[in-house]
């Protein structure tokens, strides 16, 4: 599946959820510019950003999230290669917590924006979407 194929896979759902791109933007802490490029191909949202799109438009079936999952997280390693990415990131954790209500004291803002190992803010990503504080997001480290 193409970036503009799964784009639109993701806008027939937002439709169908009566969801307009400005709520779809609040979902994910993000513009309605954004949203619109993702859904025309122009852009990948993370992992983290579909599953809670798929969450807030109400998609259930268990194979067509995997399937758009799955192809975001092929759109994502790929895109991972482009410069940028590192910060992205950091910027999607730093989202997801605001979203989630989750205070982001400046030593954690600093530590994940000073931070350029993709691997390591993937992990930090994946884990502040469950997170209690920010804290938590270094534990085991």
């Amino acid at each position: 599946m193409r970036s503009r194929r799964w784009g639109t896979a993701l806008r027939r759902n937002r439709l169908a959820a009566s969801i307009d791109q400005p709520q779809a933007a609040e979902i994910i802490a993000s513009s309605q510019a954004r949203i619109s490029r993702v859904e025309t191909g122009h852009a990948t949202p993370c992992v983290i950003e579909v599953r809670l799109l798929l969450d807030a438009y109400g998609v259930k079936d268990p194979e067509v999230r995997a399937k758009l999952v799955e192809v975001g997280r092929a759109e994502v390693q790929f895109e991972a290669r482009a410069e940028g990415r590192v910060r992205a990131v950091a910027e999607d954790i730093l989202r997801i917590l605001a979203v989630r209500g989750v205070e982001v004291p400046d030593a954690v803002r600093e530590r994940v924006g000073a931070c350029v190992h993709l691997d390591v803010l993937r992990l930090w990503r994946d884990r502040s979407v469950t997170v209690e504080n920010a804290e938590e997001l270094f534990v085991e480290e």
